[in-house]
């Protein structure tokens, strides 16, 4: 469940970027997924920040092909 939900954050920074331009939470959709997380539940937040960074990695793949060179 954690990889898929991870995978699926990735996929969504692809396709956020064109749809979107901006921060993750801008992302109505992306914000659905992500689990909101009491104070001390580390496996939540571990989560919640791994699926950060794969939104953000897939946001900026996109935006770095997208650029002029």
């Amino acid at each position: 469940m954690r990889k898929q939900l991870i995978e699926k954050a990735y996929e969504m920074g692809v396709a956020g970027f064109a749809k979107y331009h901006s921060a993750p939470c801008m992302n109505p959709e992306f914000m659905a997924i992500v689990p909101n997380c009491s104070f001390g539940d580390d496996k939540g937040v571990k989560l919640r920040v791994a699926m950060y960074k794969a939104y953000s990695k897939g946001w900026t793949q996109e935006h770095v092909k997208s650029m002029v060179i």
